[in-house]
């Protein structure tokens, strides 16, 4: 039988019915080869190839890589006009990674650099070993070097500056002229610093006043507020600040403390709950105890003579820590050998106790419990506030001294 040629059939698409389930890649398609109108047969997967675009990130018109003077790099560049990348004019930039509108647009020769997001790195020219993460993060930095800069304008004022850490929406992010090896953590930390080094911050708004002090530790929500150009000072805790804006070797730690000056220790929770401490060689702890802080004020009548007199003063030595009792934290079978070996003085606190408990007083803060990291309760003596108990003695010992002084010029 011969081969009959059918002639071409004309396709009534909206008449056709309906294929009923999706396309897969074995179903048949037919193509206009583009040469006289010749039809052809293809499948479903090679027109699904064809349509997928590009096959590697190189072809797409946004992507640059490895492209002359930009060896073992990648920049993705998402313009609205759908140009290519852009960059300053390349010389040897090597293993650079730029994601972002406007990430390194002017990189001419800096190396192992990373921006991620709008505009992050944008000014970076000849800088090396930056790494940029956040809308305009670090994104005035021109030749500055191995900064690490994370947030929507962290860090974003730095030119030339060299060895930052900025972690937190503007962190760092004030008109920085010469600041170097600053570690600031929070947003809007250390966001007014200018030429201040050697700087650890970690809060929110912490040390948001800063300028040019440098050198100094402030860990907290809102700490160290005050201080501009100060130097080498600690603040520790929420709200925790120093004197003045000038201030110097301070050291605060607690919830909303102040400093009482340059050069002091002071730590507790509050102005009116304070304990500070003077850097000099004769140096005493002292204690707020203002008048104006008091209230329901009265003399001590109960903690004096009597209770001096039934306490016993003991020498004794530490135990080494194989000594000690096994459930305590600080127990160790292998410290044969005590932290200190000289007789001491002191009381036993237990014993401080019971002479508490026999003369019904209670809040004296010379005896106190806490728990160790095994939660055994250890207690233990402020051997300080017993000058309370020991002014009230020489009082009642005073006033029979007199009444005995009386009776004998009486007779």
């Amino acid at each position: 039988m011969s081969k009959t040629e059918i002639p071409p059939i004309a396709i009534d698409l909206d008449g056709g019915t309906d294929i009923g389930a999706d396309i897969v890649d074995a179903d048949l398609f037919l193509i206009d080869d583009g040469a006289g109108g010749t039809m052809r047969k293809t499948a479903a997967s090679r027109i699904k190839t064809y349509a997928g675009g590009a096959s590697t990130l190189n072809e797409l018109t946004d992507v640059s890589m490895d492209i002359t003077n930009f060896a073992d790099g990648l920049l993705i560049q998402p313009n609205s006009d759908g140009s290519a990348p852009t960059t300053g004019t390349l010389s040897t930039a090597i293993e650079n990674i730029g994601i972002g509108h406007g990430a390194f647009s002017a990189l001419t020769s800096g190396d192992y650099n990373t921006a991620v997001g709008s505009r992050a790195g944008t000014a970076l020219t000849t800088g090396s070993e930056n790494q940029l993460f956040g809308k305009g993060a670090g994104a005035a930095i021109t030749t500055g070097q191995y900064n690490h800069i994370f947030g929507m304008n962290a860090g974003s004022q730095f030119d030339t500056e060299s060895n930052n850490v900025a972690f937190g929406l503007n962190a760092l992010g004030g008109s920085v002229a010469g600041a170097e090896q600053n570690t600031v953590v929070g947003n809007s930390a250390g966001d007014s610093i200018t030429s201040a080094d050697g700087n650890v911050i970690v809060g929110y708004n912490a040390a948001d006043a800063l300028t040019t002090g440098g050198h100094n530790t402030v860990v907290g929500y809102a700490a160290g507020s005050t201080v501009t150009t100060g130097a080498t000072n600690i603040a520790i805790g929420s709200h925790t600040g120093f004197s003045a804006t000038s201030a110097d070797q301070q050291i605060v730690i607690g919830y909303n403390q102040t400093s009482p000056g340059n050069d002091t220790f002071s730590f507790g929770s509050g102005n009116t709950n304070r304990v500070y401490n003077a850097f000099t060689s004769n140096a005493s702890w002292t204690r707020s105890s203002d008048e104006r802080l008091k209230k329901d004020i009265n003399t001590n009548e109960d903690c004096g003579l009597n209770f001096i007199n039934d306490l016993r003063t003991v020498t004794f030595k530490w135990k080494a820590p194989s000594e000690q009792p096994k459930e305590f934290s600080s127990y160790d079978p292998e410290k044969t050998e005590p932290n200190h070996k000289d007789k001491l003085y002191g009381f036993i606190a237990q014993e401080v106790k019971s002479v508490l408990d026999k003369h019904n007083i209670t809040n004296f803060n010379g005896w106190n419990s806490a728990k160790d990291g095994d939660n055994n309760d250890i207690q233990g003596i402020s051997y300080e506030m017993f000058v309370i108990p020991l002014v009230k003695s020489i009082q009642e010992l005073s006033k029979k001294v007199e009444d005995l002084e009386k009776k004998l010029e009486d007779k």
